[in-house]
Parts: C-alpha cells; sequence; structure tokens
C-alpha cells in the first residue's frame, strides 16, 4: 500500500471538452454549459440508429474532439450534476495530477467506493480506481492520452463491449494512473440508463461534496485487501490483490476472516442486535442482506486500521468518513430490495453502519480485533 503526496503543481493547463449528450436531454446539456462556462464545450450525441446502443459511438467522438491548444481533455455525460466552482475544481485537479486520468464520480456501491471509505476514515483526498472499468461520467485526461483513446475507440470493432471497459484497457495499455477524489465533485442523475443499466437500481455517489472543495492530494493506492458487497448477489467478499498482477484480485469470503481476527458476531441476529438493529422492527426477508451491510462497516474499518494507526481515524458527527459510510447500505442493497424495502430501512441501517464503524474502532484500540491487510 502507497500513500502518496502529489508533486508541485503544474504551472499551464488549458482544457477542452465535450459532453456527451442524448437527444431529448438538452435541459441537462443546458445546465452543464453554464457549469462549465469558461471552458470550450462541444456535443456529440449518441447513435440512435444501432438497436442495442451502446456508448462508445458517443464517446469516441467526444475524446476526438480536442482542441488543438488544449493541455487536458474532459469529457462529461449529460447526466450529471458537476459541483459548484466545477471549472476551477478541474483546473486545480489538472494541475495537481497533469499525467493522470481523473474520474469525479464513483458509484455508491462500486469496488472503488469501499476504498473511498478507507481513505475517509484516513483523512485521505484520493483514491486509485480499483474496478473492472472506469468511471467515465466525468474523466478529465492529459489531451495527448484523450487524442489517442479517441483513436483507439474509433478503430474499435465491437460495438458490444461497453465503453467504460474499453477505457479502463486503454489506461492500462498507456500506463495511466487513475484516480479518484474523495469526496466526489460531481453526482449521478438517476435518468434511464441509454446502455441498459437501469436494473442496477439508483447509482449515486458514494460522497458528494456539491460545495465544490477539492479534497487533498494525499492518494490511497496499493490496498493489498478490499472489503466489498457483491450486490448483485448480497455476498460479502474479501477481494485480494494478485501479487503477480496488482490490477487483478481474487476474493474470500469476508466473514470467516472478520471472525478469525475477532469480530463475534455468530449469527445473523446477533451481528444486528450487537449494531442496533432489532429483527422485530425490520420487514421480513432483508435480514441477512443488512448483515452483510454491517460487516462491511466493521471490514473497511479493520482495513483503514492496517494502514493508519487506529487514533489517526476521523469518523465523528458529520465527518467526510461519516457522510461515506451513510451511502454503503444504498449501495449494497439498492436491487436487492424494493425501493419501499429500503425506505422503510435506510434510517435504521444508517445508525447501524455508525455503530458498527465505532464499535470496530474501540475494539481495535483496545486490542481485541485485529487490523485486515497488515
Amino acid at each position: 500500500m502507497v500513500i502518496k503526496s502529489p508533486r508541485g503543481l503544474s504551472d499551464s493547463v488549458r482544457i477542452s471538452a465535450m459532453i456527451m449528450g442524448v437527444r431529448g436531454r438538452s435541459h441537462y446539456i443546458e445546465g452543464l454549459r453554464k457549469s462549465m462556462t469558461g471552458i470550450d464545450t462541444g456535443i456529440s450525441y449518441e447513435h440512435t440508429v444501432d438497436p442495442h446502443p451502446t456508448a462508445w459511438q458517443s464517446a469516441a467522438a467526444a475524446w476526438s474532439g480536442v482542441a488543438d491548444s488544449a493541455t487536458h481533455h474532459l469529457v462529461v455525460q449529460d447526466d450529471v450534476e458537476l459541483c459548484a466552482n466545477f471549472v476551477d475544481v478541474v483546473h486545480e485537479a489538472a494541475r495537481m495530477f497533469p499525467d493522470c486520468a481523473v474520474s469525479f464520480f464513483a458509484e455508491w456501491g462500486c469496488k472503488t467506493a469501499s476504498l473511498i471509505r478507507v481513505a475517509a476514515l484516513m483523512g485521505a483526498g484520493w483514491v486509485e480506481g480499483v474496478d473492472k472499468y472506469v468511471h467515465t461520467q466525468v474523466l478529465l485526461l492529459p489531451a495527448a492520452a484523450a487524442r489517442a483513446l479517441g483513436r483507439h475507440l474509433s478503430a474499435h470493432d465491437d460495438h458490444s463491449e461497453p465503453e467504460d471497459v474499453l477505457v479502463l484497457r486503454f489506461l492500462r495499455q498507456e500506463g495511466l494512473r487513475h484516480l479518484v477524489p474523495s469526496p466526489n465533485l460531481a453526482q449521478h442523475r438517476d435518468l434511464p440508463s441509454l446502455t441498459g443499466n437501469t436494473w442496477q437500481g439508483p447509482r449515486l455517489s458514494v460522497q458528494y461534496d456539491p460545495a465544490g472543495a477539492l479534497p487533498p492530494g494525499a492518494t490511497v493506492e496499493g490496498v493489498p485487501v478490499l472489503p466489498f458487497y457483491q450486490w448483485r448477489a448480497g455476498k460479502t467478499w474479501l477481494l485480494v490483490r494478485n501479487g503477480t498482477d496488482a490490477d487483478e484480485w481474487h476474493r474470500e469470503s469476508l466473514s470467516p476472516v472478520l471472525k478469525g481476527l475477532g469480530w463475534s458476531g455468530a449469527n445473523t441476529v446477533d451481528t444486528l442486535r450487537e449494531v442496533g438493529l432489532v429483527m422485530s422492527d425490520l420487514p421480513p426477508g432483508p435480514a441477512g442482506h443488512l448483515a452483510g451491510v454491517v460487516e462491511m462497516a466493521v471490514g473497511i474499518t479493520m482495513t483503514a486500521a492496517a494502514l493508519a494507526p487506529v487514533d489517526r481515524l476521523s469518523f465523528g458527527p458529520g465527518s467526510p468518513a461519516d457522510q461515506a459510510f451513510a451511502t454503503l447500505g444504498d449501495g449494497a442493497l439498492r436491487a436487492l430490495m424494493s425501493p419501499g424495502e429500503l425506505d422503510a430501512v435506510r434510517g435504521p441501517v444508517r445508525a447501524a453502519v455508525g455503530n458498527a464503524v465505532r464499535a470496530a474502532m474501540m475494539r481495535l484500540a483496545e486490542g481485541g480485533l485485529g487490523p485486515l491487510g497488515r
């Protein structure tokens, strides 16, 4: 694991931008253009002739639209909201990380969201992207890389492959670091998905700062393990980085690992009771899923404790970590429970997650719980 500080700021930054638009969303597109006032911004629309649309055609045009004088190029999808002062924020990010790919959003149930929660406990402002795709909703690249990506996408002939997976493969081929701020500086709007992802449920930010303050530059990268809730199946996993390929992970069941390090939840009822969730207060059915969310909160806290002293972790009311963990239940359960079920348990689950983090921090400090991944 590496916690890196940024190099000195680059002096000269000139950004061009393109919005990937869907016809019929002119209201959102014009709102984005106003949020990007001061940046030379064009629009690339989706190709409606494809009966099974993907975003890659529009993405190819967007990444090919780099201005000649630009040092960096930004591509924004039309179903996002940008933070206040976004133009200043994106320029500052380009100066801070001039040679990196920067995604300004990560959805609340992805692997990168778990790492953002680890970083939030530690007080770090950036993480590496660790998903098998790139969050391309709001993505900044150095201009030369953006032009190369445009050529790469334009030459690609497998129209069935998701554009965000293509972008990840490109970044790996080019050796570009991929970073995400904690908190995020863009929010995803819950609009119908062009590429058929509506079945995944709401995909909002793990932690969104609408005020738009760029976080400190220290980054969390190279963590050896990472807890992850597989929201499609309702399973809690411990992802273990492959020593021979840092971009690949294998997975183990999280529950026995936590128990081996001292977490005492013997079963679902005990686990939930320990953090204040009473079975009689819950709708029937989701208890097993809720226990997994609690395990995730404990596992993420134990991961942070392997990277920084426990007394340096921060989880006060309204803190960045408090805000990041508040979305843990939503990200994990959004496709496993109906909207009504999720509404009914959201408050109790957020309280239980907070209780789990505080309980784990207390036991770690007392030596009754071991760090995860050390």
